[in-house]
């Protein structure tokens, strides 16, 4: 599913895991949420065109840890570190930056 719908889907766990400052939850719906954040960007971009199994396209290691990244996991990852700081939670974030790095 390639569409504002999965979006959400994937969205909202992230937030939660932001808000609660749950590190593992964070890992493990950061990079699914990178996926379809990148190819809906690129789809209105017309820069790729939707899968005939309508399957969001996984990033490859290299886009995961560079542009996808920069251009939009960096607010996200951003809201987790404010707010694991808010809480005092330093061990959240240095999870996180392991998964990450």
């Amino acid at each position: 599913m390639t569409d504002m719908a999965e979006l959400q889907k994937r969205k909202q766990p992230l937030n939660l895991a932001i808000v609660h400052v749950d590190p593992d939850a964070f890992i493990a719906n950061y990079v699914p949420w990178l996926e379809i954040t990148s190819f809906i960007t690129a789809l209105r971009a017309g820069d790729v065109e939707v899968p005939a199994d309508g399957a969001t396209p996984k990033l490859t290691p290299q886009q995961i840890k560079g542009a996808a990244a920069v251009n939009y996991g960096g607010d996200a990852l951003f809201a987790f570190c404010m707010a694991a700081a808010l809480k005092g939670d330093k061990a959240a974030v240095e999870k996180v930056d392991a998964a990450l790095t």
